[in-house]
C-alpha cells in the first residue's frame, strides 16, 4: 500500500537530527516509487507482492497519496516556516 507516513517519517527524522542519511532514503523511496507504482494512464498502484519483481499492481490508488507525499505544498524553501502533516 501507498502510505505517506514512512516518507513524512523520514522527513521528520532528518529535520531533527540534520543527518542526510534520512533524506537520502526519502529520495530512494520516491525513485522506487516512481519506477515501479507509477502506471501509463497516470497515477500510482500498490505493488501486490514487493518480494516479487514480476508481481501485479492493485487497481487501487488512495486519494491521499498524491496529496501528502507528490504534491506536499511543503517546499525545501520554506521547511523552516511548514511542516507538512497529512493528518490532521
Amino acid at each position: 500500500m501507498l502510505r505517506p507516513e514512512t516518507i513524512e517519517s523520514l522527513f521528520l527524522a532528518y529535520r531533527l537530527t540534520g543527518d542526510d542519511k534520512y533524506r537520502q532514503i526519502g529520495w530512494d523511496i520516491f525513485q522506487s516509487i516512481e519506477k515501479y507504482c507509477r502506471v501509463e494512464t497516470g497515477g500510482y498502484a500498490t505493488i501486490l507482492n514487493v518480494d516479487d519483481v514480476n508481481s501485479k499492481l492493485e487497481d487501487k490508488m488512495e486519494s491521499f497519496f498524491l496529496v501528502c507525499d507528490i504534491f506536499s505544498p511543503t517546499k525545501p524553501s520554506d521547511a523552516n516556516t511548514w511542516v507538512h502533516r497529512a493528518k490532521r
